[in-house]
């Protein structure tokens, strides 16, 4: 649960499922596989709808089938990982970092943690996946904070394999007072999007913007589609150096945007926001 309460959970790559999902868990959703529908021709079924049919894209499902969820945030194949584990909620009071509120989602095959950005948009979850940490030893399966803002990582490669070379494990992460710059936040606007670092914005800051979607198909997984790179620009806030807004030629609803934020001299900086809901 986030700090509102709510329910998320994650899901894997595979028939119906394009590409790792963090649900919103919601009374009535139907998250997607088809597969598992058959309990509606049962007596006393609390769910009757027309599936939407395949191989069309996400978002013409989505129109079609007002029972479908959307994931809250799309976790692209290879560039987030392959397959979400754990989620955590990072409620810490700081001692943790700057990101309270925000989601850890461990990740098997790349040995990895994710970080995800949640906000509401006219009632709807939606927000942005970041890379977080990599180089654990074993499969991260298990993620839990302890009073102290200590977070405890447990590992183990069975059944699969994963980039580490352990068999399991089980590691302690702490903040050492030090902040990096990263992406903290990515929120939508009317316009475009609106980017929070962790320190103030650099002067010389470069964005680039793309954005993609999937199709709905009982295949196993599935390509990235109606692949479009956008026209950007960055104004800066005077009022919030750390915050600036990025003004987009085009937002397409139910479609991942994909951003990389370089400057000379760094490493780029990468986030991926799903746009369920456009601002009015």
């Amino acid at each position: 649960a986030n700090t509102a309460g709510d329910m998320f959970f994650s899901d894997q790559q595979g028939t119906w499922i394009p590409a790792t999902p963090i649900y919103h868990l919601r009374k009535g959703g139907f998250y997607g596989n088809q597969e598992g529908l058959g309990s509606m021709k049962l007596p006393g079924s609390p769910i009757q709808f027309k599936p939407p049919p395949q191989n069309i894209s996400y978002p013409e499902a989505i129109k079609q089938c007002k029972e479908l969820v959307p994931p809250a945030v799309w976790l692209p194949y290879n560039k987030m990982g392959r397959s979400a584990t754990d989620i955590e909620v990072i409620d810490c009071k700081g001692k943790f970092g700057p990101f309270d509120g925000q989601l850890l989602v461990g990740e098997f095959t790349n040995s990895a943690i994710n970080r995800v950005f949640l906000e509401k948009v006219n009632g709807q979850y939606q927000g942005a996946c970041f890379p977080f940490m990599d180089g654990f030893p074993s499969a991260v399966l298990r993620l839990k904070f302890s009073p102290d803002g200590t977070l405890f990582v447990g590992m183990s490669n069975r059944g699969w394999s994963s980039l580490g070379n352990k068999s399991y494990g089980l590691q302690k992460v702490n903040f050492t007072g030090k902040v990096s710059l990263a992406i903290k936040e990515i929120r939508a606007t009317s316009s475009g999007f609106e980017m929070e670092l962790t320190k103030p914005v650099p002067n010389d800051i470069n964005v680039k913007l793309s954005s993609f979607t999937y199709r709905y198909s009982r295949s196993y997984g599935g390509p990235e589609i109606n692949k479009k790179s956008h026209k950007v620009e960055v104004l800066k806030n005077a009022a919030k150096p750390s915050t600036f807004s990025i003004q987009v030629d085009e937002l397409r609803q139910y479609y991942v945007y994909e951003f990389e934020v370089e400057y000379p001299s760094a490493h780029i900086m990468k986030g991926y926001y799903t746009l369920n809901s456009l601002v009015k």
